[in-house]
């Protein structure tokens, strides 16, 4: 009994190095793939992010907004359609 105690005992001692050095690049390895995943799907987030910025600079840009107002029957009034009031206010 003390020799297959023995026997085991060093067994377990040899072998549990390499088990656990499995289990380490096993652990690793997925971890380095999710990460790798992880850093493409940021990259693809950017670029989306890039493009509706500039899709946003595009539409809030002054002569996007004066085009498409024209287009929509918009127009800028001459200058004898405007009247300026002038307001006085008497404060005591």
């Amino acid at each position: 009994m003390k020799r297959i105690a023995g026997f085991l005992f060093i067994l377990f001692l040899i072998v549990s190095p390499f088990i656990l050095n499995i289990l380490r690049k096993n652990v690793y390895f997925s971890t380095s793939a999710r990460v790798i995943k992880l850093q493409s799907r940021v990259l693809e987030l950017e670029s989306e992010v890039e493009a509706l910025q500039a899709e946003y600079y595009r539409i809030t840009s002054p002569t996007y907004i004066e085009s498409l107002a024209r287009r929509m029957g918009f127009h800028l009034p001459d200058s004898s359609d405007f009247i300026i009031l002038e307001v006085h206010t008497d404060k005591q």
